[in-house]
């Protein structure tokens, strides 16, 4: 029987590998399809998208994508429109290709979505089919889980899946403040769209977006009192350049 515990360490060595490849991943979901007595008849795999991300890859005319895995033919991709009609386009290549080949397929779709894997659903396997082989290629995935960083024993798929996420949240982050032009811009907030962006920050664990609201809630506070320039207050309220910098040097 394929079950969501067999799936997961595949699951998540596919969603790290696209964020190495540097396709944003929202959610990871691994969920169970049953038959009328609980019987556990598919397993498939969600890897959502950024809704932003998808309208400025893809296009204002879709509102939604995710990446999905079915366990009788493999990954495709969903986009829905405004209209709340989907398009899908299956990957193909086998049942469990390795997770450089669907960030390929993903890099792929960015191009040329409709030109990119087929309209049609392929079929590896039934689901009247021993499903053994199917486990023994899902086990492949539970070493490489397991070496990733922040899977030590005891963390469920699901948290080493966010803690990676999180990482690479965290390298973007120090990549955009260190290696931007320094100079400062002049950008009009309100006080409440100020409020809702540390909101947003805060919603993110980390040394960087708490640093980055705190410099940005006090240059507002300069701003709005006068006293100095935006460019010295760039240049006094700069803790968030400053830890990122400590950050990379310590992963150098």
């Amino acid at each position: 029987m394929i079950t969501e515990e067999k799936t997961w360490p595949y699951a998540v060595t596919v969603a790290v590998e696209l964020l190495a490849q540097n396709h944003p991943v929202r959610e990871l979901s691994v969920f169970e399809i049953n038959d009328d007595d609980e019987t556990v008849e598919e397993v498939s795999i969600i890897v959502s998208l950024p809704t932003l991300w998808v309208q400025r890859t893809y296009g204002d005319q879709y509102i939604a994508a995710a990446l999905y895995w079915s366990a009788l033919s493999g990954w495709y991709l969903t986009l829905e429109d405004r209209q709340h009609n989907d398009v899908d386009r299956w990957m193909g290549g086998g049942l469990v290709p390795e997770p450089g080949r669907v960030a390929a397929f993903l890099l792929a779709t960015t191009a040329a979505v409709d030109g990119t894997g087929s309209s049609e659903a392929p079929y590896y396997r039934f689901r009247e089919q021993d499903p053994q082989p199917l486990a023994e290629q899902l086990g492949a995935y539970d070493e490489p889980m397991a070496a990733l960083q922040g899977a030590p024993a005891g963390r469920s798929p699901r948290q080493v899946f966010a803690y990676q996420r999180d990482l690479h949240r965290s390298r973007l982050m120090v990549d955009a403040l260190l290696d931007s032009d320094p100079a400062p811009r002049l950008v009009a907030l309100t006080a409440g769209e100020l409020a809702a962006l540390t909101q947003v920050m805060e919603a993110v664990d980390g040394g960087v977006t708490d640093a980055l609201s705190t410099d940005l809630t006090a240059r507002f506070h300069v701003a709005r009192n006068g006293g100095i320039s935006p460019a010295v207050a760039a240049e006094k309220y700069s803790s968030a350049a400053a830890t990122a910098r400590r950050i990379r040097d310590r992963n150098a």
